[in-house]
């Protein structure tokens, strides 16, 4: 399993905070301008009136929606619109760093990552299929607030991995049966089972008690990691390598499975 880098102000490559793939970083520093009127944001698609100069009419219709489609996603992003700086002055103390990956903005206070709000999980394996990504994120968002929250979000995410992997419509439970009869690995067996049943408590209190057990959802990060590396990410390693050797090896290997067929039991 590749050894995951923790995001760190001293490091110039780390595993990105927004697509936790390891990747180049590059750092920015921000300049800080005043407003001659309300910050420059677009609400349902408009611009508001105290904000109707906004320098945005002579653009093409494409880049427009570009820019809108950004600034409502909430998410912080590169652009050489708006005002430009004149008299301003740099914004001491806090950065921003630019995944090569994902092209993702993460801002930080000082050494303090303070945008995306990962909490203190580690991030996601990057080969998590973006919607289970998306959970996986909100979950450690909100880990220090709400342990069982963020557990409830982890089982989601379980439930949605063995859909992926296995037969899509069956419950959770069925569906990790049905791996397991396919040949899955007793250890993502335990992990799944794991996080599964410690997600239901969180929903359906019973026995545990996450409410402010913060120290065992912060593991159950670590297993969906376990599990997408082990069930996604070895494998498509796998492949590559395996789909790199010679044709001629490859058509060997072919005929090698016809002349010694698997027995009937």
């Amino acid at each position: 399993m590749a050894k995951t880098v923790l995001p760190s102000t001293d490091l110039t490559a780390f595993n990105c905070p927004n697509c936790g793939a390891f990747a180049q970083q590059f750092w920015l520093y921000l300049e800080a301008e005043r407003y001659p009127a309300l910050p420059l944001l677009y609400r349902d698609g408009k611009v508001p009136e105290t904000q109707a100069a906004a320098p945005f009419s002579g653009l093409a219709e494409s880049l427009r929606k570009d820019w809108i489609s950004k600034t409502q996603s909430g998410r912080p992003f590169l652009s050489s619109l708006g005002h430009k700086i004149k008299y301003g002055q740099s914004l001491v103390n806090v950065n921003a760093s630019y995944c090569a990956r994902c092209t993702e903005i993460a801002i930080w206070i000082g050494d303090q990552l303070a945008y995306p709000d990962t909490g203190s999980a580690p991030t996601p394996n990057a080969d998590l299929p973006e919607d289970i990504k998306r959970d996986y994120l909100e979950a450690s968002s909100i880990v220090n607030q709400s342990p069982r929250g963020a557990g409830a979000l982890l089982r989601l995410c379980v439930e949605k991995l063995c859909n992926e992997l296995g037969q899509p419509g069956k419950k959770i439970d069925e569906n990790i049966q049905w791996m397991v009869n396919q040949g899955l690995s007793s250890r993502v067996q335990k992990a799944m089972d794991t996080v599964r049943v410690i997600g239901n408590e969180a929903v359906h209190p019973g026995e545990l008690d996450l409410k402010d057990d913060r120290d065992t959802v912060l593991k159950l990060f670590k297993l969906i990691n376990m599990i997408a590396q082990t069930m996604i990410s070895d494998v498509k390693e796998l492949d590559e390598m395996y789909g790199e050797l010679p044709d001629t090896k490859l058509q060997g290997i072919e005929n090698r499975a016809k002349r010694f067929p698997a027995e009937d039991t």
